[in-house]
């Protein structure tokens, strides 16, 4: 359940990625729902972060045989 769930956060992290690449708060605001409203692009990427350091944090609880890949963002490989 909990890999499950941290494929959601990437799944929403990627979403948030590709808004912010937008180069528009505004963008990033109409395309989110339940997501904080942001004042600015700084405020969306370091809320983007956040969710970032808490998967990772969330893998490395919940991985025993499992390595974080730095050549391939939010994406697991077996080592």
């Amino acid at each position: 359940m909990e890999k499950e769930a941290i494929q959601f956060l990437r799944a929403y992290a990627q979403d948030l990625r590709y808004t912010i690449s937008q180069r528009s708060v505004d963008v990033v605001n109409f395309n989110t729902c339940g997501t904080p409203e942001f004042k600015t692009l700084n405020e969306a990427i370091s809320y983007r972060q956040k969710l970032l350091n808490v998967i990772r944090e969330l893998e490395k609880e919940n991985s025993d045989e499992w390595i974080l890949d730095g050549r391939v963002p939010y994406q697991i490989v077996k080592e």
